[in-house]
C-alpha cells in the first residue's frame, strides 16, 4: 500500500525504524493532537500501516519522497529554483 507525500511527511517525524516503533509513536502522538483533521489523518496511517507487512513497511523510502517534494515544490515556484 502506498502512503501519500503527505502521510510519509507525517511519519517521517516519528521512529519509523520499525513499523511497529512507528504505531507506537503515532498511537501515543495521537491524544495530543488538537486537530480533529490530523488525528483522523494519523489514524488513516495507522489503518494502512495494519495491512502492510513489516518487509512493506520497510520498502517506504522515506528521504526518496521528502527529496521528491522538494523537487515539485522547486517546479511549482520559480522563485525556488536555482538560476
Amino acid at each position: 500500500m502506498k502512503l501519500s507525500f503527505e502521510e510519509i511527511a507525517l511519519v517521517s517525524v516519528m521512529d519509523h525504524s520499525t513499523k511497529q516503533a512507528c504505531v507506537n509513536d503515532i498511537e501515543r502522538f495521537i491524544p495530543f493532537c488538537n486537530s480533529s483533521e490530523f488525528k483522523e489523518s494519523l489514524r488513516v496511517i495507522l489503518k494502512k500501516f495494519q495491512t502492510m507487512t513489516d518487509e512493506e513497511f520497510q520498502k517506504i523510502d522515506f528521504m526518496e519522497d521528502e527529496e521528491d517534494g522538494e523537487q515539485d515544490e522547486k517546479q511549482r515556484d520559480p522563485a525556488l529554483s536555482v538560476r
